[in-house]
């Protein structure tokens, strides 16, 4: 299905509808993300969408525990 050289609107359409679906949208992530016989382009939109979120949760885990010893230091004063 998502294995052409190029993909039409209809692929891109029937790819945002199948991500929009819960449960469908991992195992669909994941066949696509593993398959060496899909779309290129698709399998590095997905690598950059895993590179944003490790990315994301990485900075989400310096803030809190940035935040964490902040207040911290305001609970040592009381």
């Amino acid at each position: 299905m998502f294995s052409k050289e190029q993909l039409s609107v209809g692929d891109w359409f029937l790819f945002w509808f199948l991500m929009a679906v819960p449960l469908v949208n991992v195992v669909m992530f994941l066949v696509i993300l593993f398959s060496s016989y899909s779309n290129a382009t698709l399998r590095n939109m997905l690598l950059a969408q895993v590179l944003i979120v490790v990315i994301v949760v990485v900075v989400i885990i310096f803030i809190f525990g940035g935040f964490s010893h902040f207040f911290d230091l305001f609970k040592s004063y009381i």
